[in-house]
């Protein structure tokens, strides 16, 4: 989609022996650090749990999915749990129906999300150089992905933006491929097929997010290369129809099966997230370090990097459409989440694929003279992922519900579990059934306004009276709310175990 300026006779000596280095580089070093990197994303040690809140959740869904046979709802704790769509479950619970209940199999989709996404810019990074395809580039693009910190740390975590990532990434190197083959003359409508499904892909993973990002991308590019005239030829294609298709049918089936979901789904998670009403309102610089830390160690190369576009102008990036169409995506994801006002760090993982794709081809349009350091960049991060996947059990433990379930499976028999003013979703995940909540309704309020005297959701005098009365209860709270038993238990109670801001505590003695 664009041409490679060759070097001048003056530079081609000198820079002819760094190319030869990064081409002898990216040869064989970079096939065997990506397959390095691949396998410290696959490796987990014995002794990992899931994180609270989300990896819990998006594990416990699935679960009572196959418990329960309900494809169609998800469902918490036994409650209606609508604020995201069904994908990741659905293919989070036939992971844990082919290879158990555990925490790998619960995260085994981030990985493997992580991985298409890999091969997808191993393949289609390179670019047609005069009839052939740039050489490395695409490998070079994956192990840039996979070696950079944000993308690895969240590969090995059971959470929806590597799934909704992959989607994303499937579907504008679609609209990219269709777009370069009609360019060329050729027959291309089965890549629109492609880009509605991926498009419909990432919908079902978190929202209209995956139409959206893709959309805005693909758009800002073609307004950006004068070519308007394709935007139009997208919808007039099959490719609408087919993203209807693919999507309608289960937001269809779950307003039926809960009326007022859609409202709630699409007036309050999607508009009301992104004008304000959510509570992740942040600074409009929220992303910077987000993105310059999660780039390491390749953020360090980002001088190169900008090298490609200088001087900035519309006229530079024309001559560049493919690189543009790179910039354009990370640009857009950059900035739609910062106009936001919900901001959580993992929303910005969809602009990694493009800037590893810049990165691979800064390094090989501008050779280093020195390639070691390139080496020595993967290197260092392979040393600092190791160390994470070996700390990963012992330095997340505190952050899930594992310490709590064996402390009161010691007492299971003398008492029953219940949460107050509070809620860890790897508490039935861990224990295989529900757990009553007393006075705490989190993001089950949807469900809690429907039927607030379900038996699971006990009211705070219901709770106090039974607790007082002597039932033999087990119960997880705040840390900061131990002054109120204190105070209004008219028993006496024991503390069981305090883990960083939670506390569980019994209304019986020890034995």
């Amino acid at each position: 989609m664009e041409g490679v300026s060759l070097p001048s006779a003056g530079r081609a000596a000198g820079e002819g022996a760094a190319a030869a280095g990064t081409a002898s580089l990216t040869a064989r070093g970079m096939l065997v650090l990506l397959l390095l990197f691949v396998a410290l994303v696959f490796l987990e040690l014995p002794g990992s749990h899931l994180i609270e809140p989300d990896e819990a959740r998006y594990a416990e869904i699935p679960r009572e999915m196959l418990e329960t046979g309900d494809w169609i709802t998800p469902r918490v704790n036994r409650q209606p749990y609508f604020e995201k769509p069904p994908l990741l479950y659905w293919t989070n619970a036939a992971f844990l129906r082919a290879f158990g209940l555990n925490p790998y199999a619960a995260r085994l989709a981030s990985r493997l999300s992580a991985l298409v996404v890999a091969l997808m810019l191993l393949v289609a990074v390179p670019r047609r150089r005069e009839g052939t395809v740039g050489s490395g580039e695409g490998v070079l693009g994956a192990v840039v992905f996979l070696s950079s910190l944000l993308p690895f740390l969240l590969a090995r975590q059971n959470l929806i933006d590597g799934l909704l990532t992959a989607a994303i990434t499937a579907c504008l190197l679609a609209l990219r491929e269709w777009a370069s083959r009609r360019e060329a003359g050729e027959r291309a409508l089965a890549w629109l097929a492609v880009a509605a499904a991926a498009a419909a892909a990432g919908t079902l993973a978190k929202g209209l997010i995956g139409v959206v990002i893709p959309g805005l991308v693909f758009t800002a590019w073609a307004l950006l290369m004068r070519r308007g005239g394709i935007l139009i030829r997208v919808i007039l294609s099959p490719a609408p129809l087919i993203f209807l298709a693919l999507t309608v049918p289960w937001f269809a089936a779950m307003e039926r099966a809960n009326a007022g979901f859609l409202e709630f789904f699409f007036v309050r998670e999607h508009f009301g997230r992104f004008t304000g009403g959510a509570k992740r309102a942040e600074s409009v610089l929220y992303f910077v370090p987000v993105v310059l830390l999660g780039f390491l160690p390749w953020t360090l190369f980002g001088r190169r990097l900008l090298r490609m576009f200088r001087p900035l102008s519309m006229a530079r990036l024309r001559e560049r459409p493919d690189a543009a169409y790179f910039l354009v995506w990370a640009a857009t994801v950059f900035l739609f989440f910062t106009l936001s006002r919900s901001k959580l760090i993992p929303y910005v993982l969809p602009m990694f694929p493009p800037l590893a794709a810049l990165a691979a081809r800064a390094f090989l349009d501008r050779p280093d003279p020195r390639p070691s350091r390139v080496r020595l960049a993967a290197a260092a991060a392979a040393i600092l992922f190791a160390a994470v996947v070996v700390a990963q059990p012992r330095a997340t433990r505190d952050f899930t519900a594992h310490p709590f379930v064996a402390a009161y499976r010691g007492y299971a028999h003398a008492g029953s579990l219940v949460t107050y003013h509070t809620y860890l979703h790897g508490l039935p995940w861990e224990l295989r059934r529900e757990v009553p909540m007393a006075s705490w309704v989190g993001e089950l309020r949807p469900a809690y306004e429907r039927d607030m005297h379900h038996p699971l959701f006990w009211q705070e005098p219901t709770f106090w009276y039974r607790w007082n009365r002597g039932d033999r209860l087990v119960v997880l709270t705040r840390a900061r709310d131990r002054d109120e038993f204190r105070v209004r238990s008219a028993v006496p109670f024991t503390h069981l175990l305090t883990v960083r801001d939670h506390v569980l505590l019994a209304n019986f003695p020890l034995r």
